[in-house]
């Protein structure tokens, strides 16, 4: 969803910072996606990097990726406040992002 939704803001240089080093070694095709699922949502990822002249790809130690694994704590536990007066655009998946991995 993110990349998808950098496309549409038209961003022309991205950086997609990760802590898990086998999956940007994935992306990066330094090692293989074996299983079906993962091989699937490697190549949407590798699509949509096509969009973008310029993107990075660095890892993260997961020792120094602290802040961002509060983040997605808090963020996984938090409540939005919804207030009559104030405009929210929420996008819910509703399905995988590759929709026959449903089976895997």
């Amino acid at each position: 969803m993110g990349l998808s939704l950098l496309k549409r803001l038209g961003a022309k240089r991205i950086s997609i910072h990760g802590d898990l080093e086998l999956i940007i070694n994935k992306i990066k095709g330094e090692y293989l996606a074996k299983h079906p699922r993962l091989r699937a949502y490697k190549n949407v990822v590798l699509d949509f990097l096509q969009w973008f002249p310029e993107y990075q790809l660095p890892l993260i130690p997961i020792n120094q990726n602290v802040f961002v694994d509060g983040l997605a704590t808090s963020t996984s536990k938090s409540k939005i406040h919804f207030h009559p007066n104030n405009k929210y655009e929420i996008e819910v998946k509703h399905r995988p992002t590759v929709p026959d991995n449903i089976r895997y």
